[in-house]
């Protein structure tokens, strides 16, 4: 059932329509707000507010046009309000306020070319979230990590321009817990996702966000090999290509600065070229790639470390600095196989 009410007033001099205070119920929620013919006849303004949408009565409406990868029942109950302007075919969105999946949305849009090719340029601000709590919404919860605290925070701004086949993402500025990534990133939904980049880390603590480590064994009973599994299903369905950085980074308890890297996946490559980084007063140059074309996965490490500080190295490293000096050293390594052990 659809209702409706409002006060209408119209002037045939200026033919200026306006609506006042209307209110509409359809698909069980309820649309309010007011709209003005723009004089000439030309277009509207107005502002309208959605606070509560069932996004599975939305979902029956739209059909297929519903991305499949929005389930109704994740997405929840669904909402938005903002001032709008539409005139020519193109509308201005501003004081938008939007929330779908527990996520809140802020933020200012134009769309142009509505009847043929729609296209968007604007500033979004996601408010902050648990992505934990998103994940689990679209049941892909994630392993215990390290750190039980950590991927609990992020919130992010950035000024967008895209239309329905790619999307660029300008002034990029995310909060992840401690770390601040900045940059830029597009992507490309058409034939194929696509993900280009250039991205600066202030910080990170990757130790972090590794899962958590099995429990300690009994007694006597020595403890398993650690492993790693190499991301192999990651290099057949994702593509990626662009450049980071990363100002102060920790892994595998190693400090390391000034880090940076060219990175690209796809088609069941993964290669690292000009990895650069700065460790224990020397640094590091090298190129990484794992190849997953072929029955067994195979991963390659050349590099060359200069003027390393043995004693924290090995420190950090095994908790056992038994050696002091500097080192400079050639890497070459190669091996195959699914897992790091």
């Amino acid at each position: 059932p659809v209702s409706a009410t409002g006060s209408i007033a119209y002037t045939p001099a200026t033919r200026q329509l306006s609506v006042e205070g209307f209110d509409i119920g359809v698909l069980g929620a309820t649309m309010t707000g007011d709209v003005e013919r723009i004089e000439g006849g030309q277009g509207y303004s107005g502002n309208v507010t959605i606070p509560e949408l069932d996004a599975v009565a939305l979902a029956r409406v739209l059909g297929e046009l519903m991305p499949p990868t929005l389930p109704p029942d994740a997405l929840g109950n669904l909402s938005v309000s903002a001032a709008f302007d539409y005139s020519a075919g193109a509308a201005d969105l501003t004081a938008l306020e939007a929330r779908a999946a527990g996520l809140d949305l802020q933020g200012a849009l134009r769309v142009t070319d509505l009847a043929d090719s729609p296209a968007w340029t604007g500033r979004v601000e996601i408010l902050p979230f648990d992505p934990q709590a998103l994940l689990d919404r679209f049941d892909r919860p994630m392993p215990a990590r390290v750190d039980p605290t950590a991927f609990q925070n992020v919130r992010a701004t950035a000024q967008i321009e895209g239309n329905a086949s790619r999307n660029t993402f300008r002034n990029l500025n995310v909060v992840l817990d401690d770390s601040t990534v900045t940059g830029e990133l597009t992507v490309n939904l058409a034939p194929q996702s696509v993900y280009t980049f250039d991205l600066a880390i202030d910080r990170l603590d990757a130790d972090r966000y590794m899962p958590a480590a099995a429990e300690t064994p009994p007694e006597g009973v020595a403890p398993a090999a650690a492993e790693i599994a190499l991301p192999t299903e990651v290099l057949q369905s994702q593509r990626f290509n662009g450049a980071f950085e990363v100002g102060a980074l920790t892994v595998t308890g190693l400090e390391l600065q000034n880090v940076s890297a060219s990175l690209s996946v796809g088609a069941g490559l993964g290669v690292v070229e000009a990895a650069r980084a700065e460790l224990y007063e020397g640094t590091f140059d090298g190129n990484l790639e794992l190849d997953a074309r072929g029955e067994s996965p195979t991963l390659s490490l050349e590099g060359t470390a200069t003027s390393i500080e043995i004693e924290p190295l090995l420190g950090d490293l095994r908790d056992d600095a038994n050696m002091s000096g500097t080192g400079s050293f050639d890497l070459n390594l190669t091996g195959s196989g699914e897992v790091l052990s």
